[in-house]
């Protein structure tokens, strides 16, 4: 014999945004995957902001 539990709208809504929240953290790339996913850029940033400064400077 099975027992029905009940539970307000409220309860049920919550567990099931908190279940789909946890399938998308699993789904995301581990910090390794990332990393090889999105590579460092921070020399490109460094090459565009002088870039950047040698063209303001030859406007003037």
């Amino acid at each position: 014999m099975s027992e029905r539990t009940d539970i307000s709208f409220d309860a049920a809504l919550m567990m099931a945004l908190r279940a789909d929240a946890q399938r998308e953290l699993d789904s995301l790339p581990t910090p390794k995957q990332f990393e090889e996913i999105y590579p460092d850029t921070s020399q490109w940033d460094e090459r565009m902001t002088e870039a950047l400064k040698k063209k303001k400077h030859h406007q003037c």
